[in-house]
């Protein structure tokens, strides 16, 4: 498996292919804002056979706090601790070199998964934000302070 910097062709690709779970398909906006997220010190994406398995990282909102993003291919079926370590090591060195003190997520409710890997991270629920979602799905904000 390879980490590469990410490239707004791949936030592209994974959006108009099957990603891991159909919750973790985002407005459809998410595919204008895709170029913003492009930052070679923020966000990074795994290949793997040469296949494009997933991209993640942060956006600062503002200074001290950012949202981390994950989009998920298909080709991620039983992602390995391994991988997750590896991710959650990059956020926090990613949070420590840009001075962030807050890292926050959101999760649809019911994606149990998702909970589950934002709770790897070390995030806590800070509650439910109702009818958040496009089509009014409620979803978890998820946060780790520093």
């Amino acid at each position: 498996m390879r980490i590469v910097p990410f490239e707004a062709a791949h936030g592209r690709a994974l959006l108009e292919g099957n990603l891991n779970d159909d919750r973790n398909r985002p407005s459809p906006w998410v595919a204008n804002f895709i170029d913003a997220l492009v930052n070679e010190e923020m966000a990074f994406s795994a290949i793997d056979n040469g296949h494009l398995i997933l991209s993640a990282g942060v956006y600062q909102l503002w200074p001290g706090v950012a949202e981390v993003w994950f989009l998920a291919s298909d080709r991620l079926s039983k992602p390995s601790v391994s991988l997750f370590s590896h991710i959650k090591r990059d956020l926090l060195r990613i949070a420590d070199e840009h001075g962030f003190w807050r890292l926050q997520a959101v999760t649809q409710i019911g994606w149990n998964d998702a909970a589950r890997l934002a709770r790897f991270m070390g995030m806590e629920n800070e509650g439910t934000m109702k009818q958040f979602g496009a089509n009014r799905e409620d979803y978890e904000r998820w946060a780790l302070t520093l």
